[in-house]
């Protein structure tokens, strides 16, 4: 209260007021309660948070963004209200080349001469009615000595840190005050709590004092009030007694205090000393108060009233299990597969303790893939809070934070939505990101709008300031809209504490550390590894059955317990394969200085690498297998069928001759009955010939008859249509007359005459009165009409008045059969003349039909014999088709005995190889689980290692899986598991050194799950990749190159290597989406989010990323993205490629017939290769017999004709390159000598960073010294003149290069690694030269004989020296001839 009461009263009179005093007294608070207690009505505030990237610039557009233009030079607060601008940290800035602080001489300059200058114009501002306010901290860390003359323009206030007595009342009234209604006992320890708070407080900033790997290890007042908030949250409901209460109050304090300590040294003395504190002020102990030995863990997010209650680990993993479920079936949110170990438990309950709290936010501390973004966002998910969080691309800048960080103001403060900013020290794309952040975390106020965008907010922001009672002025509502965001962001932030970088940004930042709560991730304990491990390996099956050997019943009852020890076995070992890199990558820092980070994602990845590789590995040694037992199973087929087929042959030769003879009796048959059926035949055709005659006869009568019946036919027809047309109604007008008149009368007698009966009218009645009448008439014989018939109806037709016409007077039916009586009459005098023709007629009709009757007979029996002669010649037919095919079948057969017998001896000897192959790969499948385990864990941990570490750790990991009795092949050669031969000798050819080390490289960078980042200051690496991705048309870039993003992108998209070359410590975040391969699965097309867009993913892309830097300190972010590959050079492959160089020089023609003959036989082994694999795909793919398949035999015998020339040809070049191995082996010790001298070298930069010699050079060098050195016919001469020549050649050039006081170490070195090569040195002898003697057990020492002149360092040397060999017995001699010693030294 009383700094409050100076500094307004100061204000009030105009004063500037600068408020100095450590971290925690309370400056920040003071000037925070003086603003607040203002008028608002009167007075405006601003709060501006000064960092060291604070410019004068920017301070100035801060200010002027709060006031308003009243004239041209005149600034004004907004409203006409004065404006007390208030300045964090106002000795943060940095100082400039001159010693300055520009913003602070800004602000002198304003208090001197209440104006600055417009940038833009260089007009003078006048900014009016406002006062100033600063706080600072003392000089120290990031904090700057200000200038004199600033300081001299503030009346300085100095708060001092309040006393113990303070503290307690503070604090210890809130608590008091909170505890009123909890039970007595738990009542009664406000007091208590309070001391032991300020007590634990004391001792933790005595003892955990920031150093450069804890620099964030900064302590104040604020930590108190951390612990106090917590204890504020206690319910009466569930703190109803003191070891309750106790163990809240534990959890505050690991919270606030312990959640920063980053090993286990600080972690235990911090555990010591809480358990002290409570035995001091409680008499008991932590171990009491918590049986399970962990500190407990307090959250009000799963009690359904928002209790804060004490949590069980095993509750907090179902939970935890079910939100993570629920957050990935939650639409647009990226599924997470994680693990919640106790670790991890822990972490979230941390994070969401902070982000719960008003105005929480918090620091995750951890290298890259440790859990701090995704343990984050799960716990944003749990509170129901929103996410967000920024992209960044090679081309995001400042600009594109600030309009980022618009929507997310936009979201808080007008929207009012929870949301929780997550950023990590991988999207520092500029420095200036923390000015802005350092800005969020103390003020919130970054000027992101100017006043005409904030106007266009105040329409949105109208209604929820309504809402609160908020006065509708920019001011206020500006006020508001800040209120808001602080209220409703919460910040995540992520960084690695690796480097320089997060010490500076501690230090020149400090909201990052005084505005946050730091959570330190630590690395995964031993028990983590294994949860893991279990996790991601359950439901995966280990001990699986040699495939095509199921049916063998060789396995016990046991086959469950077996599994699971295996799962157990190997989870255990993928721990211990982690823990030990993580240790050897210390052990190596130690050593070498090279830095290699072992990160949660490698891990992570040598598990599910573990079941690719199994699966793959599997697939690949059970195909082959299958594939050989396949072609043993046609061998053997092929050798059982060579007896059936014999016997089967000569079966059917039987069947033919059987079949044959058959065939002859039948023919003889046939021939029988066509002699009988051709004589058939012709008699037949002589009859035929007569009848056709008689038929012509036949027909001429016929003709002839029916000419003459054709005149009065129609008039039959005529007369037949006249009854038609007659009806009942007719014929009884005729039948009704009692007595007709004549024509009828006479008509009716002719009708009865022509019926043959009395012509009498009463018989005429009759007849009409029949109901046939018509029918009988129609249907009248008028063929056998009598003459004397015809004659007495001549008397009626002859009767002129019987015409037809007359009649039809008298009746109309009358006349119709007048009609038919004429047509008769003339029908049978025409019949007169036709009967005789028609009887001539008929008699040739029926000798014609008995003729013919005699001929159908006679064809008939023609089509019988013809029928049998067709049956025979169909079972001749049958004979002969099966007599055929039995021959066919005994020549198949004769064939395929022939073929048969050549497979069988041609592939006898592939059977035997392939029998032992099956057996080995029915080994090998047994054995792949500890295989595909030191092979994983090879190429995801040992690329960074060169060869001693990698041995070792091989060694370890060997005997580890051996020890867990993990199935494993002894003496496993990891380059040939996941690689051939024939692959390994071709990248030698494209450029890969053939030792040990770099076809290891080689194996990494083709078959690593990541992409590689390989070490190569030599550039060995980058010509061998050149070369081998050559005709794939590779793509070469570098970060220099304008274009590389849209080159990247086009590779991407077409599937080409890419080769990154000449990369620093730091990658472009550009790359990070192909880094990270994080693809997206859309209508099947695999895509990838690069350089703002998706693009098409083709699976063909590689890509290489290559430094020339020696020993590059990549962070643990790059590391766990990439596969570091050291390609350090061997001496025994630059000898290889010396001795080429000087074989291709002396005898130029001796190592083209080399590189010739290397690449014949690498190309014949893979010709045999590829040859071994077409015969048995060819074996797989056929079916049925293999002796049936005329392609197949053709082809397979070419395969092994080619075969056998092959491995001729392979055999003569192999023996005529030991031979030429042999010759080239006489110039060794030159090449010997020039490796020798390289790591010489190469040794000097252990001296001196500055001495880095390239291998390009060197090997110029080398290539001169053949040149020029004397020749000489003799071999071992001219080896001697070039060693001699080269050698002085390298020191002189050299030593153009050295400080003088290094030439004589670089001399002895050299001279010392000649002889040792040689055998001529010492090696103990040399050791103790260059180290000296360090005695270790000075009790067992002997006693110095001569202390006056022989000091205490010397007579170590002596000591030591005695037990060397050769000098055993010094310290004797010393001892007895001390003069003689001493005389002769």
């Amino acid at each position: 209260m009383r700094y409050e009461y100076v500094v307004s009263k100061l204000l009030s009179e105009d004063y500037p007021v600068m408020l100095v005093g450590n971290v925690g007294t309370g400056k920040t608070s003071t000037a925070v309660s003086v603003m607040e207690s203002c008028d608002k009505h009167k007075f405006c505030v601003l709060s501006v948070n000064m960092s060291a990237q604070t410019t004068a610039a920017g301070l100035q557009e801060s200010i002027e963004n709060r006031t308003e233009k009243r004239t041209k030079t005149q600034f004004l607060p907004i409203g006409g209200k004065r404006m007390i601008c208030f300045m964090d940290d106002f000795n943060m800035p940095a100082k400039d080349t001159y010693g300055s602080q520009p913003p602070l001489e800004l602000i002198r300059q304003w208090i001197d001469y209440k104006y600055w200058f417009n940038r833009k114009t260089q007009q003078k501002i006048y900014v009016q009615n406002t006062l100033l306010m600063a706080a600072m901290g003392p000089p120290g860390g990031g904090r700057q000595m200000i200038s004199s003359r600033t300081q001299s323009r503030f009346v300085l206030l100095n708060l001092t840190f309040p006393t113990q007595e303070t503290i307690v009342r503070i604090f210890g009234s809130m608590l008091r005050q909170k505890l009123e209604i909890f039970s007595n006992e738990v009542r009664e320890m406000w007091l208590p709590i309070t001391q032991c708070t300020i007590y634990l407080y004391v001792a933790v900033i005595g003892k955990m004092l920031p150093t450069p790997n804890k620099s964030h290890y900064l302590f104040n007042l604020r930590d108190i009030s951390k612990v106090f908030q917590g204890l504020l949250r206690s319910s009466q409901e569930l703190q109803t007694k003191k070891s309750f209460f106790l163990r809240l109050w534990i959890h505050e304090c690991f919270r606030v205090f312990c959640d920063r300590l980053v090993d286990d040294t600080d972690y235990l003395w911090f555990l010591n000393t809480i358990n002290d504190t409570l035995g001091k002020h409680f008499e008991v102990t932590f171990h009491s108060l918590c049986p399970s030995k962990l500190p407990p863990l307090f959250g009000d997010f799963v009690h359904p009233q928002g209790f804060y209650e004490d949590l069980e680990i095993d509750a907090l993993r179902t939970y935890m299990k079910a939100q993570l479920n629920e957050f990935n079936n939650f639409p647009a949110m990226t599924r997470m597969n994680l693990v919640f170990f106790k670790e991890a438990i822990e972490q979230v309950v941390r994070i969401l303790r902070v982000i719960s709290q008003p105005r929480g936010h918090i620091l995750n501390m951890g290298i890259g893939g440790s859990g701090r973004q995704v343990l984050a966002k799960l716990a944003a998910f749990i509170l129901e809070m929103g996410i967000f969080q920024i992209e960044v691309t090679k081309k995001y800048k400042t600009s594109d934070l600030r309009e980022d960080l618009k929507n997310l103001y936009k979201l808080t403060g007008i929207k009012q939505r929870t949301t929780i900013f997550i950023f990590s020290s991988e999207q520092i794309a500029e420095v200036s990101f923390l000015e802005i952040i350092n800005n969020m975390l103390s003020t919130a106020e970054i000027n992101l709008f100017k006043s005409d965008e904030f106007d266009e907010l105040k329409s949105e922001l109208e209604r929820p300031a309504k809402k609160a009672g908020i006065v509708i002025t920019t001011e206020s509502m500006y006020s508001f809209f800040m209120l808001n965001v602080r209220d409703f962001m919460h910040i995540a932030l992520c960084f690695s504490p690796i480097g320089e970088n997060f010490r500076s940004y501690i230090r020149q930042y400090p909201a990052l550390l005084s505005s946050t709560t730091p959570n330190w991730f630590r690395l995964w304990p031993q028990e983590a590894l294994l949860e893991v491990a279990s996790h991601f390996m359950h439901g995966f099956k280990l001990n699986v059955l040699v495939p095509g050997k199921e049916d063998e019943k060789n396995r016990d009852s046991l086959v469950i317990t077996t599994e699971s020890v295996l799962h157990r076995d190997i989870a255990h070992a993928f721990s211990i394969i982690h823990s030990s890199v993580v240790k050897m990558s210390d052990l190596m820092l130690q050593q070498v200085k090279r830095y290699n980070y072992v990160t949660s994602p490698n891990y992570l990845q040598l598990v599910s690498g573990f079941k690719e590789l199994l699966e793959k590995k599997r697939l690949e040694v059970s195909t082959a297998a299958n594939r050989l037992r396949n072609g043993l199973s046609k061998i053997a087929e092929t050798q059982e069928k060579v007896s059936l087929m014999s016997e089967e042959l000569k079966i059917s030769s039987e069947q033919v001759k059987i079949l044959a003879k058959e065939c002859e009796e039948f023919i003889s048959m046939i021939e029988i009955q066509k002699t009988e059926a051709t004589e058939q035949k012709e008699k037949v055709d002589a009859e035929a010939v007569i009848i056709r005659r008689e038929e012509v006869i036949c027909l001429d009568l016929a003709a002839t008859a029916r000419a003459d019946l054709e005149v009065v036919m129609p008039m039959i027809d005529a007369a037949v249509k006249a009854l038609d047309a007659l009806n009942k109604k007719d014929i009884a007008e005729v039948k009704s007359y009692g007595r007709p008149p004549m024509k009828i009368e006479k008509v009716m007698e002719a009708v009865l005459i022509l019926l043959g009966k009395e012509p009498t009218w009463e018989n005429a009645k009759k007849v009409l009165s029949e109901s046939t009448f018509l029918n009988d008439l129609k249907n009248f014989d008028r063929d056998h009409v009598s003459d004397k018939t015809l004659k007495r109806i001549a008397m009626y037709t002859k009767n002129p008045e019987l015409e037809p016409d007359k009649v039809a007077v008298v009746s109309v039916a009358c006349k119709s059969l007048m009609q038919w009586i004429m047509a008769i009459e003339n029908y049978g005098k025409v019949y007169r003349i036709v009967a005789p023709k028609q009887e001539k007629l008929d008699n040739a009709i029926r000798s014609l039909e008995e003729k013919q009757a005699a001929l159908a007979a006679a064809k008939k029996k023609l089509e019988e014999l013809q029928a049998v002669i067709e049956e025979l010649y169909r079972q001749l037919n049958e004979k002969t088709q099966l007599l055929n095919e039995l021959r066919a079948k005994e020549e198949r057969l004769r064939k395929q005995l022939e073929r048969a017998i050549i497979l069988v001896e041609s592939l006898s000897g592939e059977r035997e190889r392939w029998i032992e192959t099956v057996a080995q790969l029915d080994l090998s499948f047994e054995k792949l689980p500890g295989d595909c385990l030191l092979s994983i864990a090879f190429m995801s941990y040992l690329g960074a290692f060169d060869t001693k570490y990698r041995e070792d750790l091989l060694s370890k990991w060997s005997q580890l899986i051996k020890d867990l009795l993990i199935p494993v092949t002894s003496e496993l050669k990891i380059t040939t598991f996941l690689s051939d031969a024939v692959s390994i000798r071709e990248w030698n050819i494209q450029g890969l050194p053939a030792d040990d080390l770099s076809t290891e490289n080689g194996v990494i960078v083709s078959q690593g799950s990541r992409w590689p980042l390989v070490i190569d200051p030599q550039m060995q690496a980058n010509n061998w990749i050149k070369n081998m991705e050559e005709l794939n048309q590779l793509i070469i870039i570098d970060f220099g190159m304008i274009d590389y993003i849209r080159q990247l992108e086009r590779a991407v998209k077409e599937g080409l290597p890419v080769l990154l070359q000449n990369v620093g410590e730091n990658l472009d975040q550009a790359i990070n989406p192909i880094l990270r391969r994080s693809f997206t699965i859309q209508s099947g097309e695999k895509l990838l989010k690069f350089n703002d867009k998706y693009i098409s993913y083709n699976d063909q892309f590689r890509f290489y990323i290559t430094t020339k830097i020696a020993n590059p300190h990549y962070p643990p972010e790059i590391s766990s993205k990439t596969t570091i590959v050291n390609f350090a050079l061997k001496q025994d492959g630059l000898e290889a490629q010396l001795l080429g160089i000087i074989v291709r020089k002396e005898k130029p023609a001796l190592e083209e017939q080399k590189d010739e003959l290397v690449l014949t036989i690498a190309r014949n082994k893979r010709t045999l290769i590829d040859l071994d694999n077409e015969i048995l795909r060819l074996l797989n793919e056929s079916r049925g017999s293999l002796l049936d398949d005329d392609e197949l035999f053709s082809t397979l015998q070419k395969s092994r004709q080619t075969s056998v020339l092959v491995k001729e040809s392979l055999t003569i070049a192999e023996v005529t390159e030991v031979e030429i191995d042999a010759a080239r082996q006489e110039y060794k010790p030159a090449s010997e000598r020039a490796a020798i001298l390289f790591f010489v070298l190469m040794d000097m930069s252990k001296i001196d960073p500055m001495y880095v010699f390239s291998l390009a050079a060197y090997i110029l060098l080398f290539t001169h010294s053949i040149e020029r050195s004397p020749r000489n016919q003799l071999v071992h001469e001219r080896i001697q003149n070039i060693n001699d020549y080269h050698t002085y050649s390298v020191y002189r050039n050299t030593c153009r290069g050295l400080f003088e006081r290094h030439k004589l170490l670089f001399s002895i070195h050299m001279t010392a690694k000649i002889l040792s090569n040689a055998g001529k040195l010492m090696e103990d002898e040399y050791d103790f030269i260059l180290k000296g003697g360090i005695v270790l057990d000075k009790q067992g020492q002997a006693p110095n004989p001569a202390p006056w002149w022989i000091n205490e360092q010397n007579w170590d040397n002596i000591t030591e020296l005695d037990k060397v060999s050769g000098f055993h017995g010094i310290i004797d001699s010393f001892e007895q001839n001390v003069k003689s010693w001493n005389g002769s030294l």
